[in-house]
């Protein structure tokens, strides 16, 4: 099997991080105790679709995107409780013949995926997304609240 390639190096390779950014970066995030592709974000230095790209490309996965518009089932959202979603950042997709497909943003969440497959007797299927779009998709299909519409804002005048 072939060495899987760091997130570092990849990012560097694609010109989105120099590679004295990325030695700082290293230094901060054992020092924060945080994931590199995480704070990279965090600092703005590359886009979640950037992050999702390189550990999409790291893991040879794919990525999924711009799902939270289409409408799941109650049973498909049953399969992963509203809690385990949020708290993984990770939303059911599709099933089909025994096949779970799964939208995570850190695909180093082995364990909880395991559960899930193991409980339900599925074989897991993983896609890479974005934070923002599983959040989303969790907002509305969970919790009913569409976080893409945009509240007016009002005054009140007392």
């Amino acid at each position: 099997m072939a060495k899987r390639k760091l997130l570092g190096e990849i990012l560097v390779d694609k010109g989105l991080i120099t590679a004295k950014t990325l030695e700082r970066t290293l230094t901060r995030s054992k020092r924060l105790k945080k994931r590199l592709g995480g704070l990279l974000e965090e600092m703005e230095l590359i886009t979640g679709e950037e992050l999702a790209d390189a550990l999409a490309e790291q893991y040879g996965y794919r990525v999924v995107s711009n799902f939270s518009h289409h409408n799941f089932s109650s049973e498909l959202l049953e399969l992963v409780p509203s809690d385990v979603a949020m708290q993984n950042v990770l939303f059911p997709l599709k099933i089909e013949n025994g096949r779970l497909a799964i939208a995570m943003a850190d695909p180093t969440e082995t364990r909880i995926v395991s559960n899930i497959a193991a409980n339900h007797g599925l074989t897991i299927i993983p896609f890479i997304a974005t934070k923002k779009d599983i959040n989303t998709a969790i907002c509305k299909q969970y919790l009913g609240k569409d976080l893409n519409i945009r509240h007016e804002r009002t005054v009140l005048i007392v």
